[in-house]
């Protein structure tokens, strides 16, 4: 696997790096760590920091990871990676690759400047990414981590990447690992058994409540839904379980769902009862919506059918690369509903035995 962390210099890229190598290797895992401006020495001082410098520093990494990924050695590299180009190679080429993006208000960034650099960019002398040289943020990261607070938050997330190389291969999720909102998962448990299935999926709920992590407000309405995001977003934002004709709607969807994994754009016959491929929603806001609205039914009446649904929604999301922050919200409402439901059936079954 590659752990490839992104972040403007003082970001906590290294910091980060360290600790997850540390924990890595703890455990047993060979890891390499390809420091960016560390590799740069490797090359010979060869590479100057102009935008063309900095294009053969990240294609020599790329190779490097891609060379050591083929040899079965683990790579973590924090990297400026200022060209979306680069992180699209990675994705495309690299088996097993994993991005995460560091963000930092550019304040904090200045009060760090240990180097000097944001002062010496600010007058003029350096180019530098985020100051007077373009930095391009990354479209789809697999994790955005706020770094706005103490160096021990940042490095709260340590273990968390660290597990992604210690616990690779049969005890990973594996129902996370495409987009499921375009390739619908048919859902063959049958490779599993008992406690590895269980832990695996923990994990991946758990990591991505993390990932998720903030403010748990609703946003306001978007103002481009469809008839179909409109009506769930309408009811999730009420908190309540559904009533009267609110309930006969999500139990229609829900209908719908739980046979093609699909929701429709429209609540219009033929294509609420039939969806066709053309007719389904393609962006998450409607299965965020519907996922919270079912953790609350799942929670108030522990029924196999809805919790089913909401765990195959769930999939769908943790399997999305890049969900819009103003679903947070609502995909972290599910997860958590997901995994209290869940927990509370282990422990009613542990007390009647």
């Amino acid at each position: 696997m590659v752990i490839w962390i992104i972040g403007l210099s003082g970001a906590g890229k290294t910091t980060l790096a360290e600790e997850v190598v540390h924990l890595a290797r703890q455990n047993g895992k060979t890891v390499a760590l390809l420091d960016g401006d560390v590799m740069r020495s490797v090359w010979g001082d060869s590479l100057g920091h102009t935008l063309d410098g900095r294009k053969k520093n990240a294609d020599r990494l790329h190779r490097l990871c891609r060379y050591l990924e083929g040899e079965g050695v683990h790579v973590v590299a924090p990297v400026l990676s200022i060209f979306q180009e680069t992180r699209d190679n990675n994705r495309r080429e690299l088996r097993d690759y994993h991005e995460v993006y560091i963000k930092c208000p550019m304040e904090a960034l200045v009060c760090r400047d240990s180097k000097g650099l944001y002062a010496r960019a600010g007058r003029g002398e350096i180019e530098l990414p985020g100051v007077n040289m373009r930095f391009e943020e990354p479209c789809a990261p697999d994790l955005v981590i706020e770094n706005t607070g103490s160096r021990n938050e940042l490095l709260g997330y340590a273990p968390i990447l660290a597990q992604k190389l210690i616990r690779p291969g049969k005890t990973a999720y594996p129902y996370t690992a495409r987009d499921l909102l375009r390739d619908p998962e048919k859902y063959f448990y049958a490779p599993f058994c008992g406690k590895d299935f269980v832990n695996a999926w923990k994990r991946c709920r758990e990591e991505h409540l993390a990932v998720w992590a903030g403010s748990d407000a609703m946003h306001p309405c978007p103002g481009d839904l469809t008839e179909t995001e409109r009506e769930l977003w309408r009811l999730a934002s009420t908190g309540q379980k559904p009533t009267g004709k609110d309930a006969a709607l999500i139990e229609g969807l829900l209908r719908r769902f739980e046979v093609s994994k699909k929701l429709p754009a429209t609540l219009e016959p033929p294509r609420y009862s039939c969806v066709r491929a053309s007719d389904r929603l393609t962006r998450p806001h409607a299965y965020a919506c519907l996922g919270a609205i079912l953790a609350l039914s799942a929670a108030e009446e522990p029924d196999m059918r809805p919790l089913n649904c909401l765990l195959k929604i769930n999939d769908l999301l943790c399997s999305l690369s890049g969900l819009p922050s103003e679903l947070f919200p609502l995909a972290r409402r599910s997860l958590a509903g997901e995994l209290a439901v869940v927990q509370g059936w282990a422990q009613r079954s542990r007390t009647c035995k």
